[in-house]
């Protein structure tokens, strides 16, 4: 006996032609902005409330590194899978 939630099959006829590319990209700045505002808050109890410290080139860097990771991963992932005969889809 299982618990089925959604009827799998179903759901994957219904996204399998309508992919979204979107997702990936959302959750990627959502990250970013969490650590932009962990950043903020560090500072103001870091300076107890006086004054906010962020480094504009700190946060640029990690939105490099995240989009790295959320995005460049997979792309290389998927490069290396086709080179090596693994069908992609």
């Amino acid at each position: 006996m299982s618990i089925k939630v959604i009827d799998s099959d179903a759901f994957y006829k219904k996204v399998r032609h309508n992919p979204d590319y979107y997702g990936p990209f959302w959750i990627i700045i959502t990250w970013w902005i969490s650590l932009f505002i962990g950043m903020a808050i560090n500072s103001l109890i870091y300076t107890n409330f006086k004054e906010v410290n962020v480094s504009f080139k700190l946060i640029m860097d990690s939105l490099q590194l995240l989009m790295f990771f959320g995005v460049g991963t997979p792309v290389i992932l998927m490069i290396t899978m086709y080179l090596f005969g693994k069908k992609v889809e």
